[in-house]
């Protein structure tokens, strides 16, 4: 594929970040002008998420049945479509309802993406750009939406993801078309689907990554919240600091592709240290008074969660060729599960003694237990056999 499909992906992966952070860096403020609770904000991420997770399998199949481009086109288009009626008034019912539409358009848009960057030129390094997207996406919400609340107030989040969904979908119109999996049926894709479903090899790399990629964005939901209450910041130094959590996998995951594709045996090594080191960064982070630990923490916790990112799902990638989009879908589900169930909890640690902090122990210590679920040495360097079904 030539690079038109790369660039899509990744103009695909910064909508969905933004999509995922937009609501989170602005929470005391969104509380207030909808009149609804803190924990409540945090609920407008998780129906996003939930949602995003349930449909990862079904987009899975769709992507490897009809192509990727044309499923990511109708994805962004949701995002974007979803996003523009949010505008219109204030109102709970309204953005509850729509962040739960964007959930199966973000689901689709993602699963699309990524298959879209495997399939590019560049191989690893290709998927390590596209998770540097989602980062980036993540990071830009976090950085320029409290700068700019004051003026659009509630709108802000909703307009800055329809914008970027905008030039996602430009960029992908403009992508080369993708072929699906050959002979891929809707028979055959759901036998597949059902094959990946019981793989206990991919299941194991999907719950290890599920701690360095959920954990981001979980604490990517609420750095900021955790700055401004427990450490005293303002909302727009707040979300400069905690960008750093999602803006550190822009780094991080391109140089994890380059390292798969160049160093592959130093990856496991390497997955072992982002480890330990991202739970170090959350734990630096609860000291929310210090600029130089928030500052180190929230950087570690951003390039130690993009460094594993080329690794897992390449790994998953070999062990199932016959369904390459649902693997990856499995290993993000992992992730995601995760974090449609610590957002609200940690959200709700702002009630106790601590401002949060409670809740980022909690996480520093979930990032640590991966370390058990490192996949064997053979599952890393599965090879695809010789009759697996190829693109058509």
């Amino acid at each position: 594929m030539k690079s038109g499909g790369l660039i899509g992906s990744i103009c695909v992966g910064t909508a969905i970040g933004a999509t995922m952070s937009n609501v989170g860096a602005v929470a005391p403020e969104l509380s207030r002008d909808y009149g609804i609770s803190i924990a409540a904000v945090g609920l407008l991420t998780t129906l996003v998420f939930l949602v995003h997770t349930l449909l990862q399998i079904p987009a899975g199949r769709l992507v490897d049945r009809f192509g990727a481009k044309r499923m990511g086109l109708i994805g962004v288009a949701g995002i974007a479509a979803i996003n523009a009626l949010t505008l219109f008034v204030p109102e709970p019912w309204l953005v509850f309802t729509a962040r739960t539409a964007v959930g199966v358009a973000t689901g689709l848009a993602f699963v699309a993406g990524i298959d879209l960057a495997r399939q590019s030129a560049g191989g690893p390094i290709a998927l390590g750009l596209f998770g540097a997207a989602t980062g980036l996406g993540g990071g830009l919400a976090l950085a320029i939406v409290p700068q700019v609340e004051h003026a659009m107030h509630w709108r802000a989040p909703f307009v800055s993801v329809a914008v970027l969904a905008l030039l996602a979908l430009a960029a992908l119109a403009l992508a080369p078309a993708t072929p699906p999996v050959r002979g891929s049926g809707a028979g055959l894709t759901k036998a597949a689907a059902g094959l990946v479903l019981r793989d206990r090899r991919v299941w194991r790399v999907g719950l290890m990554m599920a701690g360095p990629s959920g954990m981001s964005q979980i604490l990517g939901t609420w750095i900021v919240t955790l700055l401004v209450k427990a450490g005293g910041w303002s909302t727009r130094d707040a979300g400069l600091i905690g960008s750093l959590a999602l803006v550190g996998g822009v780094v991080a995951r391109p140089i994890s592709g380059w390292l798969m594709r160049a160093h592959p045996h130093s990856m496991r090594w390497l997955t072992i240290g982002s480890i330990v080191l991202g739970a170090a960064g959350v734990v630096a982070l609860t000291e929310a008074h210090s600029l130089p630990l928030v500052v180190v923490g929230s950087a570690l916790i951003g390039i130690c969660a993009g460094l594993p990112f080329a690794y897992g799902y390449t790994t998953a990638s070999r062990l199932r060729p016959d369904a390459p989009a649902v693997a990856a879908a499995m290993v993000n589900a992992c992730g995601l599960t995760l974090i449609v169930a610590c957002i609200p909890l940690i959200g709700l640690t702002f009630s106790l003694p601590g401002h949060g902090r409670i809740g980022f122990w909690a996480a520093a210590g979930l990032w640590l237990a991966a370390l058990v679920l490192l996949p064997p040495r053979r599952d890393e360097a599965a090879p695809a056999p010789a009759s697996a079904p190829a693109r058509a």
